[in-house]
C-alpha cells in the first residue's frame, strides 16, 4: 500500500493544459481508496472493515474561445501589426480551507511551424489583465507585460521552462491575456511568402 506522502506527491503533478489557438481542455482527478481491515484470532469477535476514501485535489483551466482560432492573418507586410486579440482563462482548484493552495500557471507554445524563417521575424506581445474576452479586447485593463519577443523565442519546452504568468487561487479567478503580432520592419525579402503558426498553452500545477 502506498503512503499518504506518495499520494500527495501524485496530487501535486495533477495538471491541466489549455491552448489558445486550438483549444484542448482536460482535467485530471486522481482518487485513491485505502482500506483497513481488522484481524481476529481464536474465539474473539471481529469488527467491520473500515473503508475511508482519500481523494486528490484537481485543477481545471478553461477558456472562452469556443474552439476558435485567435489569429488567422494573411498578407502581412513589414511593420504591420495584427491584434490586439484577447482570451480569458478561468482557473478552478478543488482544494479549500486549510488545504487551499495556489496553482502556478505558466505559458508556453507547442507545434511551432515556420517556413522561410518567418517565426524569427514575427514579434509577439503578451499582456495579462482583466476585462475583455475572446477576440474582443474592449474593456481590457493591463496588469503586466509577460512576454515581448519573436515567436521563435517563446518557451517551447513545456511547463518547467514556461513563462510564469499567474498564481491562481484555490477559490478560482479569471485572467484575460492580450496578444499582438507584428511583422518586423527589418524582415528580409527571403521571408516573402512564408508562414508561421503556434499553439499557446496555459498549464497549471499546484505549488
Amino acid at each position: 500500500m502506498r503512503s499518504a506522502t506518495a499520494r500527495r506527491s501524485r496530487s501535486r503533478r495533477a495538471q491541466t493544459r489549455l491552448a489558445a489557438v486550438l483549444s484542448a481542455t482536460a482535467a485530471l482527478l486522481l482518487a485513491v481508496t485505502v482500506v483497513w481491515q481488522s484481524a481476529s484470532a481464536g474465539f474473539t469477535d471481529s469488527t467491520a472493515a473500515l473503508r475511508p476514501t482519500i481523494g486528490a485535489g484537481a485543477i481545471t483551466l478553461t477558456d472562452d474561445d469556443s474552439e476558435g482560432k485567435l489569429f488567422t492573418v494573411t498578407g502581412l507586410r513589414p511593420g504591420d501589426t495584427t491584434g490586439p486579440r484577447c482570451l480569458t482563462v478561468r482557473s478552478t482548484n478543488s482544494t479549500a480551507g486549510a488545504n487551499a493552495r495556489l496553482s502556478d500557471v505558466r505559458l508556453y507554445v507547442t507545434g511551432v511551424t515556420s517556413s522561410r524563417s518567418l517565426a524569427n521575424w514575427l514579434t509577439v506581445g503578451v499582456r495579462i489583465g482583466t476585462g475583455g474576452g475572446f477576440g474582443d479586447c474592449t474593456g481590457f485593463q493591463s496588469a503586466a507585460q509577460v512576454f515581448t519577443g519573436h515567436l521563435a523565442d517563446l518557451p517551447a519546452d513545456g511547463w518547467s521552462n514556461g513563462r510564469d504568468v499567474w498564481d491562481a487561487p484555490a477559490a478560482g479567478e479569471t485572467r484575460t491575456y492580450e496578444i499582438t503580432v507584428t511583422l518586423d520592419n527589418a524582415t528580409p525579402n527571403s521571408a516573402q511568402g512564408g508562414s508561421a503558426g503556434a499553439t499557446f498553452v496555459w498549464e497549471s500545477r499546484f505549488q
